[in-house]
């Protein structure tokens, strides 16, 4: 049994950004003392505030973890009438990094990417609603590539609106990355507005 001044010397023990994980993997642990989340001792690190054994170990686990059975998706309407508007809603999932980077590789011509063809793999791929590789659709068509190529022949602007959703929901856009001094720099202008 510790005593009171033994408890609360272990509890001021605190560890540096850089000292993250090799502190968690060595299995030291002080004494909690305070109940932030996984995601919350990761901001702290993450802003360059030293952490406790505890949250170092926190931080830790939430970086290894996986998200099992997860898939980040995107919903959004698209016109795809011609002369008249006909909205439908499409529904797209982000795609490993190595899923786009054998998309990209497959679309080269002449030792460079086809950036249309690119995006109408990417398109294609990421789909899940409507169901491009449904039977129905591929009775007609080689791959679901080709049913998206054939549905907007007349509209081809649409399958690159698709591929940048699919990036999209992948991380690859400004959405998901903000710069520090940009943030603050954005809430002083709202609050000028």
């Amino acid at each position: 049994m510790q005593n009171q001044s033994e408890g609360s010397s272990q509890a001021a023990e605190k560890i540096s950004p850089e000292e993250v994980p090799a502190q968690a993997r060595r299995g030291s642990r002080g004494p909690e003392t305070t109940t932030r989340t996984a995601d919350e001792a990761v901001s702290k690190v993450a802003g360059g505030e030293v952490l406790s054994a505890s949250e170092a170990s926190k931080a830790l686990a939430w970086f290894l973890e996986e998200d099992q059975g997860k898939v980040n998706t995107l919903t959004f309407r698209l016109n795809v009438g011609m002369g008249v508007d006909r909205w439908i809603n499409w529904t797209v999932q982000a795609l490993d990094r190595d899923v786009i980077s054998q998309i990209r590789k497959r679309s080269e011509r002449r030792g460079e990417t086809d950036e249309m063809l690119a995006s109408l793999r990417l398109a294609a791929a990421g789909t899940i609603d409507p169901p491009l590789s449904d039977a129905a659709v591929l009775g007609k068509f080689a791959d679901p590539a080709d049913a998206l190529q054939h549905r907007f022949h007349f509209k081809p602007g649409l399958i690159d609106q698709i591929a940048a959703k699919v990036t999209q929901a992948s991380g690859y856009d400004d959405d998901d990355v903000e710069d520090a001094a940009g943030s603050a720099e954005r809430e002083v202008s709202a609050g000028q507005g």
